[in-house]
């Protein structure tokens, strides 16, 4: 982006672009316009920052229900059923994306490879103020 670029940014908020600035550094424009953004132009917005959620099935030993539920639960996943049919378990649950990462190492480690994992995308939801904030630093 150039100082031309960075300038166009506030044409939509009735600011006049300043004309004759001397170049002495463009990163040091960039971050104002940044910080402009920031503080000043996107809270007053009212926009929402969505996140990508994931529909997972875990298929698992019904022993490690509960651990697997429970992890879930701590990666900001909803559990939304879970079904046991003899001495296997299906969980199905949404998880952000972001906390999926690795996932699929985690749940294997917990009842020692025996799992089946599948995922699918299911939508964007808004992101907590929390994860906003991480986002945007």
């Amino acid at each position: 982006m150039d100082l031309t670029e960075s300038f166009s940014l506030f044409a939509f908020v009735s600011f006049r672009p300043m004309a004759d600035i001397k170049r002495k550094s463009d990163m040091a424009f960039h971050e104002c316009a940044k910080e402009a953004m920031c503080e000043c132009i996107l809270p007053q917005a009212n926009l929402a920052t969505l996140e990508p959620w994931m529909q997972l099935k875990v298929q698992i030993p019904e022993a490690f229900q509960g651990t697997v539920s429970a992890h879930l639960s701590k990666l900001r996943g909803t559990v939304e059923d879970s079904e046991v049919k003899g001495v296997e378990c299906t969980i199905r649950a949404e998880v952000p994306l972001a906390e999926l990462f690795n996932y699929s190492d985690d749940v294997q480690t917990m009842p020692k490879g025996h799992d089946t994992l599948s995922m699918t995308f299911s939508g964007y939801m808004e992101a907590s103020a929390l994860v906003e904030a991480t986002a945007l630093v």
